[in-house]
């Protein structure tokens, strides 16, 4: 297995293979990883795992204690590139401060929220007294802390992202 037949099939499924970085080592026991590198912000880490990992990723473990064998595994690793996260963050936090420094505008008592953003796809709830954004997307639900710009600019990522 080499990283450019990961390429050519993601390349296949529609991804632009310039927005990733993959390397795939070989180590130890016959251990392969597999690891990814996103460089563009608004693909999704959980489709591009689901994808890899169903395709290659395979871990055996001991059926009584769990625990990971050694020896002709192959993990699956997906992440986003630090600097790009860092830069779409960095745009964004202006932004996010004035949503932060506004949140007394949404009205709401303590354990209740309000529609911050909605869509045919996500709904995205805001509870400005305990300063969480709750993301709902058909049966999933995920909630983010937006203590502060960077959080918050991180969720605006987020949400840019499930409605692109």
């Amino acid at each position: 297995m080499k990283a450019t037949d990961i390429k050519n099939e993601l390349k296949e499924l529609g991804y632009n293979v310039k927005d990733l970085k993959i390397s795939v080592k070989h180590r130890g026991c016959a251990d392969i990883y597999i690891n990814v590198t996103v460089k563009n912000v608004m693909l999704s880490l959980d489709e591009i795992d689901s994808i890899l990992k169903e395709q290659y990723e395979s871990i055996d473990h001991d059926y009584r204690t769990g625990e990971i064998l050694q020896g002709g595994n192959t993990f699956v690793m997906v992440e986003y590139d630090e600097e790009a996260m860092y830069q779409a963050i960095k745009q964004r936090k202006a932004d996010a401060q004035k949503i932060l420094d506004n949140l007394d505008k949404f009205e709401c008592e303590s354990g209740y929220g309000k529609i911050f953003y909605e869509d045919e796809k996500i709904k995205v709830y805001i509870f400005p007294n305990e300063k969480i954004l709750s993301f709902h997307q058909g049966n999933k639900q995920k909630r983010f802390s937006i203590s502060d710009s960077y959080d918050m600019a991180k969720a605006m990522i987020r949400i840019e992202r499930l409605t692109a």
